[in-house]
């Protein structure tokens, strides 16, 4: 773009391009919004604060360090870690010299971690005080020399003798690796302009909504899609931003809400169903809490109506994943023609891939991604393949049904298993749940369900089939099966391909006895 002269002007002037650097988020933050702050919350109730300002200081004092170190654009670290200033301080450190951060997932396992740690080329393993004995189990055998305990460096700030990152914007920033649900886990590469664009569209009225004024609180980890961006997200427009360890305390969830003052909270609905009984338990209000970004598995309409209505938080469903960065769709529940998932903010396209092999803008199928910030490596060349089950609808909404693998057919068509075992949840006695796709003896799926105490099973298995029977057109699975407790993923998934190897296992999933039929189902 530039501004061209009028009828015997001398001169013109163009627009200057600048590259699009993740350090630069930082460095305005600090410049622009010096009071706003990087909480690290503790589970004991400790707490420490940075300003931006200090958080650029400690990230250039570990850019310092690394120069010293002999480290160069291209050049890998591997984070081992849990949420914590020390994660963003080397982070941007890192950036800016051009080295790339590996986020690994602890949940992974001592041998997946060791496979991604040594496939990374990593010159550094960092690891907190949470994950020591799993980085030591990483290097065993190995080069121990490499291990380093992530804390902020001490260096002198000797920023002008800095050699920063000379390379196009195009060039890697971090990289993430998928929660391994379905499988070993997937490797993300972000660059620095994908992850640049994807702050400012997460930031988006229609999106987030973020402004210099918010608290935002991520329950998710900074190796589940970088936190869904919020240390990218929130230095672009100022808002201070509030990191905690892993917890599955509701308890614990609250009292960090309301101590640190929290407006926006980066939850999964399985962890705000368990804090929505926590509040409702205990008759619990939020003080500053105001919006909620919800994302992973759907959170059944029910629930964000009670939500909204019981706490007056506005409830905003994303679908993403590691590879769209994560942010694809979102929406606000409530709204006025809104679907389950929202629509694509800018910068993201979908389509799906019909049953014939298609590609088509709207309908039935398998949903299909490109943008700025989705990976490249897909369907033709171009589109990104999801592995979900979507429908596409002619105003842009996406409403995402389930991933192709765990679909269940119902009576009217494709079932929501989320939906499915959010209402079988609803029914008394029943703690927990998960349905299953099945194939060959068990085309309606399996519905694993873990009972309370004190609860009667076979009292509890009548309920589940008269109640599903209503909320489904008189669909129930082909069989109950009664579990101790199900495998959870870090982000709260469920380990759906573990169970299933689980009941296969206990002969459980066994096929039905000839001439048994399906268990019988309750009238419609």
């Amino acid at each position: 773009m530039a501004f061209l002269p009028e009828s015997g002007a001398a001169s013109s002037f163009g627009m200057s391009v600048q590259p699009l650097r993740v350090e630069a988020l930082l460095d305005h933050a600090a410049r622009v919004h010096p009071r706003s702050t990087v909480t690290t919350a503790g589970a004991a109730g400790t707490s420490k604060s940075l300003s931006y300002p200090e958080l650029a200081e400690a990230a250039g004092h570990v850019a310092v360090l690394m120069q010293a170190a002999g480290f160069r654009p291209g050049d890998r670290i591997f984070l081992l870690a849990h949420a914590a200033a020390e994660v963003l301080a080397w982070t941007y450190g890192a950036a800016r010299l051009g080295v790339v951060p590996h986020f690994a997932n602890p949940g992974h396992g001592a041998g997946t971690l060791r496979m991604q740690w040594t496939k990374s080329g990593a010159r550094w393993l960092l690891h907190d005080a949470a994950c020591e004995a799993l980085a030591l189990e990483c290097v065993a055998g190995g080069d121990e020399a490499s291990l380093r305990r992530l804390d902020m460096a001490s260096a002198p700030a000797l920023r002008a003798g800095l050699k920063e990152d000379p390379r196009p914007e195009g060039a890697l920033a971090l990289v993430c690796y998928s929660s391994g649900t379905t499988g070993l886990p997937k490797v993300v590469a972000f660059t620095h302009r994908s992850t640049v664009l994807h702050a400012f569209a997460c930031a988006l009225p229609d999106a987030m909504c973020l402004a210099s004024s918010d608290r935002v609180m991520p329950l998710v980890q900074p190796f589940h899609a970088a936190a869904w961006a919020a240390p990218f997200a929130c230095p672009l427009v100022g808002a201070s931003l509030v990191l905690v360890p892993p917890s599955a305390e509701p308890a614990q969830w609250y009292e960090w809400i309301e101590v640190h003052r929290v407006t926006v909270l980066g939850a999964v609905t399985a962890q705000w169903r368990m804090l929505l009984a926590y509040m409702e338990q205990h008759n619990l209000h939020f003080s500053t809490l105001r919006r909620t970004v919800v994302a992973g598995t759907r959170m059944p309409p029910a629930v964000a109506t009670r939500i909204v209505d019981r706490l007056g938080v506005e409830v905003r469903q994303a679908w993403g994943m590691t590879e769209t960065s994560p942010l694809a769709t979102i929406g606000c529940h409530g709204r006025v023609r809104e679907t389950a998932h929202g629509r694509p903010v800018f910068g993201v396209q979908v389509a799906v891939r019909n049953w014939a092999g298609t590609l088509q803008p709207g309908g039935m199928g398998e949903l299909m991604v490109r943008g700025h910030w989705v990976a490249t490596p897909g369907w033709n060349g171009e589109w990104l393949s999801t592995g979900d089950l979507a429908m596409v609808h002619a105003d842009g909404g996406v409403e995402v049904v389930d991933r192709l693998c765990d679909v269940v057919h119902g009576t009217s068509g494709p079932l929501s298993s989320a939906l499915v075992e959010y209402e079988a949840c609803v029914q008394e006695g029943v703690a927990d749940a998960a349905l299953l796709a099945m194939e060959g003896h068990f085309p309606h799926g399996v519905l694993a369900w873990v009972a309370r105490d004190g609860s009667e099973p076979a009292r509890i298995v009548d309920g589940l089939r008269q109640r599903l029977a209503t909320a489904f057109d008189g669909w129930n699975p082909d069989r109950f099966v009664r579990v101790d407790a199900l495998p959870f993923t870090s982000s709260a998934k469920v380990r759906k391909t573990q169970l299933k190897a689980e009941l296969l296992a206990a002969g459980h999933l066994s096929a039905p006895n000839p001439g048994s039929g399906k268990p019988a189902r309750a009238p419609a």
